[in-house]
């Protein structure tokens, strides 16, 4: 995967371009290997994730959510066994992305 800080464009205005996509694919949700995929995928973007809270000066109020995303990264990048799927990233983020 290489959906990495490195490889995010963002103008003055928010908006974000992803880029360097050398290596994508689609491997369906029926492929032999799909889950072994995913949790690579899910790896890269454990390291966004990281990425990004480094890149944070969160204020008091948002040092509880950097914690949550911290933790978050660390399962994403932990043992292929034990990463979460997109799905329960999704699941886990909805609450606190909901209103956005």
């Amino acid at each position: 995967g290489d959906l990495y800080a490195h490889n995010i464009l963002v103008r003055d205005t928010g908006e974000a371009k992803l880029g360097d996509f050398g290596a994508a694919f689609h491997y369906g949700d029926d492929a032999h290997h799909a889950a072994q995929f995913e949790k690579m995928e899910v790896r890269a973007f454990g390291h966004l994730v990281h990425e990004l809270v480094e890149r944070t000066r969160p204020s008091p109020v948002e040092s509880e959510l950097v914690s949550l995303m911290t933790s978050l990264a660390d399962k994403c990048t932990g043992p292929m066994e034990s990463r979460p799927t997109f799905d329960q990233i999704a699941r886990r983020l909805l609450p606190i992305g909901g209103n956005c």
